[in-house]
């Protein structure tokens, strides 16, 4: 079987439905004492990482689908699931239980990398699975660490705890209302970072933005969960005004946007992945508000999930051509929206 093979489903923790919250994570990295960081391995180097990680966690990894991330594609493609980001580097190897909730990260730019993702408004609860793993796994290895920076870690930023938390936010009405600086407002206030829809140091799309901690150096990991909630909190009530004052002052206008994206997605021929996020979340907006009309979330947030270049792709296993990815993305989109998948 094709390793994407067992990849064809759209994971458990992306569906969500009427969040503004649409998942939540928590991750932390570590390093072997005495080992250089990847980037500086020679393969053999990598190997013998890879063995000394593996042997405490082939029992917890038994059930889990275990992929080798060898080539730019399946980076890509582990991007577009929002378990790499644009800055991972190809040679590592990449475990994920089934719900892709959990997974384990072995040789990317740290020796290990462990995250949770889970639906919604979930901080607390990453928080916990998280904190339970690190404790765990900090009995069963010697990390290298230092009594005046904490773990030690290949990026200065994730030097100290080697924790972060994060949220991917879906916040249309925001930037319809343009109340964007109050986005910048809150931020300057706390330590967070600002990040685009697969993070790193990917674009803003669809009206979803990625918002986490953004230093562990001198910052406790319960002080990281404090400030992060309060600013998701604080973007929330945000979110909802910006809609409030939207309905009342500018129903009418949301109600043709609406319109032309519907029109739009059931009859164009050629869709970049970029339009088509633009009008997927143009209708995934009028679906939370309870607009009649428009496809359910669900078949939504799949769309806007399988729409993207790798993952299209993927379909048709990798055999389309890249000049053809905006053709066969209008003819995929047409037939779900017009509701002639066969579901």
């Amino acid at each position: 079987m094709a390793w994407f093979e067992s990849f064809r489903v759209t994971p458990p923790w992306w569906q969500a439905q009427g969040k503004i919250v649409a998942s939540s994570r928590a991750r932390f990295v570590r390093n072997l004492e005495g080992k250089k960081f990847p980037e500086r391995m020679e393969s053999e180097e990598k190997k013998e990482v890879f063995r000394e990680i593996f042997v405490s966690l082939k029992d917890t990894v038994a059930e889990f689908k275990e992929v080798e991330i060898n080539t730019v594609l399946k980076k890509d493609f582990f991007t577009e699931r929002h378990i790499l980001n644009s800055e991972s580097n190809v040679g590592s190897v990449l475990y994920t239980d089934h719900a892709e909730e959990e997974t384990y990260l072995i040789n990317d730019r740290d020796h290990l990398r462990f995250q949770v993702t889970m639906p919604g408004d979930a901080l607390r609860e990453v928080f916990s699975v998280a904190r339970q793993r690190i404790r765990t796994m900090e009995g069963e290895y010697n990390f290298s660490y230092s009594d005046t920076f904490g773990y030690l870690t290949s990026s200065l930023t994730n030097t100290g705890t080697g924790f972060r938390l994060s949220v991917l936010m879906f916040i249309p009405g925001i930037f319809l209302a343009r109340e964007t600086e109050k986005i910048l407002a809150l931020l300057v206030k706390a330590p967070i970072v600002l990040r685009g829809f697969f993070g790193g140091r990917s674009e803003i799309k669809g009206n979803y933005i990625q918002i986490s901690t953004k230093f562990t150096l001198g910052v406790g990991i319960e002080d990281s969960l404090r400030m992060l909630d309060e600013v998701v909190k604080a973007l929330v009530e945000t979110e909802k005004k910006s809609r409030d004052i939207l309905i009342a002052s500018a129903r009418v206008e949301l109600e043709d946007r609406v319109a032309r994206s519907l029109a739009i997605l059931e009859s164009a021929r050629i869709m970049s992945y970029d339009e088509s996020l633009e009008h997927l979340s143009i209708l995934k907006f009028a679906a939370q508000l309870g607009f009649e009309g428009v496809p359910d979330e669900k078949v939504l947030n799949r769309l806007i999930f399988w729409s993207s270049p790798v993952h299209l792709s993927s379909l048709e296993n990798f055999e389309v051509k890249d000049s053809e990815l905006d053709f066969k993305r209008a003819e995929f989109l047409r037939k779900w929206v017009r509701g002639e998948d066969g579901n």
